[in-house]
């Protein structure tokens, strides 16, 4: 399956105009269909909590999908990673995933899935299952607003973030075909990133 798009790097600057890289139109658009989100990323940021990736606006709830990650913050671990649908500003159909690792801001590549599938929403990290979520239903999320790396949340502060092999899939990915990509992308990246093979990880 070949995905909807594949960025092989690139870097967000503090000096950025918004603080962001925004994507192709229409990228981002998921409507109420299964997706995957693939990417290395590596940053030393420890701002209280900032964007990594995604399409939110809003404050708090709206229609978006959004990757995020703690620095300094008053109650949640530092360096966790944070994802969330959304449908509306009710809160339908509202999944949020907060990682079981931390410490992900330490300057090292990291690896990061994000899948839906139906109402169920499953982060892996580092090659290894991270946690998963349901909602009531499917988000259905199709907004005005361009998929971004970086900030897509104007009140948060700028940060510098690295990332390699960017990509989106219109599907669900099962574990396998999580595994060969994962096997690919480390056999490109891997002796760099020091992550270690899905296999490996609990050797």
């Amino acid at each position: 399956m070949l995905p909807q798009i594949q960025i092989e790097n690139a870097r967000v600057e503090k000096s950025f105009e918004n603080n962001s890289i925004p994507l192709e139109e229409n990228i981002g658009q998921f409507g109420g269909k299964n997706f995957t989100v693939f990417f290395w990323f590596k940053t030393s940021e420890n701002s209280r909590y900032f964007d990594i990736a995604g399409n939110r606006i809003d404050g708090s709830h709206g229609n978006f999908l959004c990757i995020r990650m703690t620095g300094k913050h008053e109650t949640a671990p530092e360096g966790m990673l944070c994802v969330e649908v959304d449908e509306n500003g009710y809160g339908l159909n509202y999944i949020p995933i907060e990682s079981k690792e931390n410490g992900l801001n330490d300057g090292k590549w990291h690896h990061v899935f994000v899948v839906r599938k139906e109402n169920k929403l499953s982060v892996f990290i580092d090659g290894q299952f991270s946690k998963e979520n349901t909602g009531s239903g499917v988000a259905n999320i199709k907004n005005p607003t361009e998929f971004r790396l970086g900030r897509s949340y104007s009140g948060f502060e700028n940060v510098e973030i690295e990332f390699r092999d960017f990509r989106i899939y219109q599907d669900a990915l099962v574990e396998e075909d999580l595994k060969t990509i994962y096997q690919q992308a480390f056999d490109v990246y891997g002796d760099e990133t020091k992550v270690l093979r899905f296999e490996e990880r609990d050797a």
